[in-house]
């Protein structure tokens, strides 16, 4: 959450997308792929973190929420998949000019947004769904 004067933000794409803006810096939306970055920024912030929460719920639900184990692996039998096509069209779709970065030859905020993301979905081997 982020109050600045009468300004308030509650969503983490929004408020990065503000202090990049007020601080000047362009480094993270780089001007050149403005429209790319924020494009791959909305996939992260809709598909890919919808999924990886439910494929997350999936797999910890029953452990730390006591959720039903059958609806856990009923949950992970569509949201696997569902993931699984998500990270495969993004891949397809980003990657292009680099095999390091989503968009560009660059470190933008498309790649601060993917990281957390990704890095749960490492974790998430501890923890095998269905």
């Amino acid at each position: 959450y982020l109050k600045d004067g009468d300004l308030e933000l509650g969503e983490s794409f929004a408020i990065s997308r503000y202090l990049i803006q007020k601080s000047g810096n362009e480094t993270l939306i780089p001007k050149d792929s403005q429209w790319a970055v924020e494009e791959a920024c909305a996939h992260i912030a809709t598909s890919l973190n919808l999924r990886e929460g439910f494929v997350t719920f999936s797999a910890v639900g029953e452990q730390f929420f006591g959720a039903d184990p059958d609806a856990m692996k009923a949950l992970a039998a569509i949201a696997v998949p569902q993931l699984e096509k998500t990270l495969a069209q993004m891949e397809r779709i980003y990657f292009k000019s680099s095999e390091h970065f989503l968009v560009g030859s660059t470190y933008t905020l498309a790649d601060a947004m993917v990281l957390p993301r990704l890095d749960m979905l490492t974790l998430l081997a501890k923890y095998p769904v269905a």
